[in-house]
């Protein structure tokens, strides 16, 4: 049995390090909410068996397709969500009685993919339905028994909103119009496209926009494409706008309902509805008030109820709080379109706003889902998709409404403090809804000491942007703080940890308490106190503020410090000391763009550069900064914009003076797209730098460089290129050579346990298993490869014909050869060199170009 047992364990471990390349997760557990940013859009199918609602996505940091199975009793089957795509918008969905089909606008084309009943992708690339010139959009689908009919607005003619354009799909995915089916041009534009399925016709409806006063048009067709009517059907042509159709068919019409402004101004728009048979006859030409009264009514839906004959209409609806924000209302009609809730029924009435809701009858019961506001700007979300169950009778069976897009919890924001035996690694934590800070020990082994984690502040409300220092036995953590509400957006609060874990401030330290935000704090130890930094909102100025705080956790300058100047729009403070001083760096806008400024500050809390030190003016913006020190000067890293649209790594080398010793900055990473959000920290012999990339794409990966003490970039490697995105790098010294890396990124899993969400993972430098004998560096698509590699006498070189010096320098940065080209050489593409030097590794630099040689005797 203990045999067996250790074969698991090993087996385990094994296939993690082998799947993540040295990759660790921080935190197993597992607890499911609301998800995590921003969801929006939601729609909703029925099967037969369970309900599918789908929406946008932002939680992988790009817009993306999520969606859950919903049974008929309202029981969320996908506690973590199903991820559909990373890249799509707007999404629609429908059932052909076993799959759902999903579709999306991605990129100005339209996509979809089937969702089997269990709630697999059965088309993980998407199936491309429309990829015609210039943008189609906003997708509409339906299922007449044999295929799909997608219908979507398109501006192939080059204008935009110009066409309504369909074409069908199989049940098993097979695009049977790839050239579309032109439905209608109509002039004045027209969006917003609806479609639903009859007994033989498909109906689709649009908004048209002649002078900007929509109006509701629809066409038939037949199941084989075919356009039945010789010109669009007038639904609703009344004064002022008629705007988001939606329709179903009951068992003998079409029931098409749309937001009205007919009666403006004399009271805000209403919702009305009207019947069309197949034969595409017109039963309501006045349209049918479904509601009416002075307030607003908006973004309705409509689903049918065979069972009992009923139309069921669910809205956004002003009315409780008189035009504040909207609630979710509806009502049902009877297969005439007589309104049999006249007052309307109350469906969600949560805190804060709710809006555009969707609905689906399903075998007893109607699924009413939203956006609703209840959790903005907590725990990282903006708006959330909720739902409730309405009976067939109209029984609203909870009007609070349960979370339909959850996850398990998520974490952000790491950063890291080595006390010479353990690290405590601290981070925004999800778990109890609003963002609380949690930290975790890790020995230099990578066991988790701490596996449920810390909590080192659960307090009301948010706290979030911590940052830590390790003084003489204990840490110092500190974050931005919501606890106190308004006028005070964020305040700045910390709390001693010790070596063994154990909170020592659990209700947290007050350091700053001001009227506006107080956020992004940075902290530094001098050997008798800690400096902490962030930034203050005053007013219409972004100002760098610090504060002194013993280790015993008295704040020695409560009202705090300005450093830089009192006047500005400064962001985002990095502290380091250097034995003498503390360095200050922060981006500051003061001649148009974002530049990189600095400060030393004395151990007393005197600043010594008021006005900042310049490091960096270069053109367009810099930002992000962050600093270390090496023992004789500072490196500022930061993300730099000078070179067009994306960011590079960019850095600097500051000496103890406050001289800048390299006034335009040297590339560290110019790689493709951009490289955002970098880290530094000094190993004893190097630096070392982390950041996130996009080299790959739309998802970011973690890239960094070595570089020496002389800013020269020395080595560039991979962190990790895990699926999805990683962010939020953060790294520091441990014992010996030991580097801990640390970063967001995605899970899909854990412990077999669906997840979907962002934790926290761990990596050690240097990396094991990884040898390189060639490097891509700044500013290049190429590679420089040496060879001989290792040599003994000599090695040759590949470089472009118009160089004119190769440099070689030892382990530490220093130049030991620097051998001009002659002019017979520059012909060549491949340069022989003589190598004399004793044995180790050197570095070979070509303008942004460096190679690593090894020399063997």
């Amino acid at each position: 049995m203990c045999k067996r047992f250790l074969i698991l364990i090993f087996f385990w471990r094994g296939a993690a390090l082998f799947a993540q390349r040295g990759e660790f997760l921080i935190d197993t557990t597992t607890n499911y909410g609301a998800a995590a940013w921003e969801q929006t859009s939601p729609a909703i199918a029925f099967n037969g068996t369970n309900y599918l609602v789908v929406w946008e996505d932002m939680r992988t940091y790009s817009e993306g397709i999520f969606g859950t199975r919903v049974s008929g009793e309202g029981i969320v089957l996908d506690s973590a969500g199903i991820l559909i795509t990373t890249q799509g918008s707007s999404p629609a969905v429908a059932s052909d009685g076993r799959n759902y089909f999903v579709v999306w606008e991605e990129g100005g084309d339209i996509y979809g993919t089937r969702v089997a009943p269990n709630g697999q992708i059965l088309d993980p690339e998407g199936i491309p339905i429309s990829t015609a010139f210039f943008l189609q959009k906003n997708p509409a689908v339906a299922f007449d028994g044999i295929n799909y009919l997608v219908v979507w607005e398109d501006g192939r003619s080059g204008h935009f909103p110009a066409a309504i354009y369909g074409a069908r799909v199989s049940p098993e995915g097979i695009l049977l119009d790839p050239e579309g089916i032109l439905i209608t041009e109509g002039s004045g534009g027209n969006i917003n496209p609806g479609v639903a399925f009859g007994e033989r016709n498909y109906l689709v409806v649009w908004e048209n926009r002649p002078f900007y006063e929509n109006d509701i048009y629809g066409i038939r067709l037949n199941r084989d494409g075919v356009i039945l009517d010789t010109a669009p059907i007038p639904i609703s042509t009344e004064i002022n706008w008629q705007k988001f159709p939606s329709l179903i068919f009951g068992d003998e019409n079409f029931f098409v309902v749309w937001e009205d402004h007919r009666y403006l101004p004399r009271s805000g728009p209403d919702i009305f509805g009207a019947r069309i048979t197949e034969d595409g006859l017109l039963l309501d030409p006045e349209g049918i008030p479904i509601t009416w009264g002075e307030l607003s009514e908006c973004a309705p839906h409509i689903c049918y109820n065979p069972r009992y004959e009923n139309y069921f209409v669910v809205w956004e609806d002003f009315r409780r709080t008189h035009g504040v924000f909207p609630d979710i209302y509806g009502t049902r009609l009877n297969k005439y379109g007589v309104v049999l809730d006249s007052a309307g029924m109350t469906i969600a009435i949560p805190p804060f706003e709710q809006h555009i809701p969707s609905v689906a009858w399903g075998d007893r019961n109607y699924l009413v889902v939203w956006e609703d506001w209840r959790n903005a700007f907590y725990h990282g979300n903006f708006l959330d998709i909720y739902g409730t169950v309405v009976t067939a009778e109209g029984i609203v069976l909870d009007t609070f409404g349960m979370p339909i897009a959850t996850n398990n919890y998520e974490q952000y924001t790491p950063a890291l403090a080595f006390n010479g035996r353990n690290y405590l690694l601290i981070w925004e934590d999800g778990r109890h809804g609003n963002y609380d800070i949690y930290g975790a020990r890790i020995d230099t082994d990578g066991e988790i000491l701490d596996p449920t984690g810390i909590p080192i502040s659960t307090v009301s409300d948010v706290q979030h942007c911590p940052s830590l220092a390790f003084g003489n036995g204990s840490y110092f953590v500190v974050w931005g703080d919501w606890r106190n509400g308004p006028p005070n957006l964020s305040d700045i609060y910390g709390a001693r940890v010790s070596s063994d874990g154990e909170v020592l401030d659990p209700e947290g330290i007050p350091i700053f308490r001001g009227v506006d935000i107080q956020t992004s704090p940075a902290v530094a130890f001098d050997g008798i106190n800690y400096l902490v930094v962030w930034m203050s909102r005053e007013g219409e100025n972004n100002l760098i503020y610090g504060a002194r705080v013993t280790q015993e956790g008295r704040v020695l300058d409560p009202n705090g410090f300005p450093i830089g100047g009192e006047f500005g729009e400064k962001y985002n403070p990095s502290v380091t000391f250097d034995g003498i001083n503390y360095f200050v760096v922060w981006q500051e806008r003061r001649n148009g763009d974002f530049d990189i400024y600095g400060a030393r500050v004395t151990p007393e809390g005197i600043v010594l550069d008021p006005e900042g030190i310049p490091i960096s003016r270069a053109g367009d913006d810099q930002g992000c900064p962050s600093v270390a020190f090496d023992g004789v000067n500072y490196l500022v890293v930061w993300e730099d914009r000078r070179n067009g649209e994306g960011y590079d790594i960019y850095g600097s080398r500051v000496d103890r003076e406050g001289n800048v010793l390299d006034p335009h900055g040297f590339s560290i990473s110019g790689a493709y797209h951009s490289q955002t959000y970098p880290k530094v920290t000094f190993d004893g012999t190097n630096y070392f730098v982390v950041w996130e990339d996009f080299r790959s794409g739309y998802e970011k990966d973690i890239y960094g460089a070595k570089v020496s003490p002389y800013g020269l970039v020395i080595d560039s490697f991979s962190v990790s290129l895990q699926p999805k995105n990683q962010c939020s790098p953060s790294l520091v010294k441990g014992f010996g050579n030991q580097l801990l890396i640390v970063y967001a990124g995605w899970v899909d899993s854990i412990n077999c346990r669906p997840a979907n969400t962002y934790r926290l993972w761990g990596k050690f430098y240097p990396f094991i298993g990884i040898k390189k004998n060639c490097y891509q560096f700044p500013n290049s698509h190429f590679f420089l490869k040496i060879y001989p590699n290792p040599t003994s006498s000599y090695f040759s070189i590949s470089i472009p014909s118009d160089v004119d010096r190769v440099r070689i320098y030892d382990a530490s940065g220093r130049l030991i050869k620097d051998k001009e080209l002659k002019e017979n050489e520059k012909d060549f593409r491949a340069v022989r060199i003589e190598i004399e030097e004793k044995e180790g590794i050197y570095f070979i630099k070509i303008g942004e170009k460096v190679g690593k040689l090894v020399v063997k005797r």
